[in-house]
């Protein structure tokens, strides 16, 4: 895999999260209302629908975000 700048592992981490929140919902019936419930707060989280953004907009080729160190 090429090497991915920091907001680019978050934003593939949310994306595993998202296909592996995808998966479970194909099991839904069998699924606890509790658990129902955290994955509909995850999949529908501020946090969720940011990385969305991410993913569409800013890792685009050419499009910089941020220092790649973190600092502010």
């Amino acid at each position: 895999m090429p090497r991915l700048s920091w907001i680019g592992a978050m934003a593939l981490h949310d994306e595993q999260c998202v296909d592996n929140i995808a998966r479970v919902w194909r099991f839904s019936r069998f699924l606890d209302s509790e658990l129902v419930a955290l994955l509909n707060e995850i999949e529908f989280s501020r946090h969720s629908a940011a990385m969305k953004d991410v993913r569409e907009y800013y890792l685009r080729p050419g499009i910089q975000i941020g220092k790649g160190d973190l600092s502010a």
